[in-house]
């Protein structure tokens, strides 16, 4: 839900599906006549995913610690995108992932990308496969 609120929009040309407690308060804030914009808690998500014709290689989840978390332990991190900014302050970013670090030895690299985005900051861009 922050990293929704914090966009301030849903995501276009795709289904959004955001991770809440509230549901039915988000719906009633939000609300979305298209059916392309859907509030769940994470057990509605679970059954969501498991009775719908969405392929892993499809969902992709972006947020916060707990939805990273919950993808893993539930088995829906197939593949991870992670983008890792360098040179940035120790207090940018509240919340911090140094558990990704152990369960990304679980995976290989498929693909690295360094880039520059400003004169302050580098991203250092990596596409990871769960290791078969």
């Amino acid at each position: 839900r922050k990293t929704f609120e914090s966009i301030g929009k849903k995501l276009p040309n795709r289904i959004n599906l955001v991770v809440t407690s509230e549901p039915e308060k988000m719906e009633e804030k939000y609300g979305d006549q298209d059916l392309s914009l859907i509030f769940l808690n994470f057990e509605s998500l679970k059954e969501f995913l498991d009775t719908t014709s969405f392929t892993k290689d499809k969902v992709f989840f972006i947020g916060g610690r707990s939805i990273w978390e919950w993808a893993f332990e539930n088995g829906y991190a197939e593949y991870v995108y992670l983008t890792t900014v360098c040179n940035a302050r120790n207090d940018l970013g509240d919340i911090k992932y140094p558990e990704i670090s152990e369960r990304i030895k679980e995976y290989d690299v498929v693909y690295d990308l360094f880039t520059t985005h400003d004169k302050d900051n580098d991203f250092n861009c990596r596409f990871y496969k769960l290791k078969l």
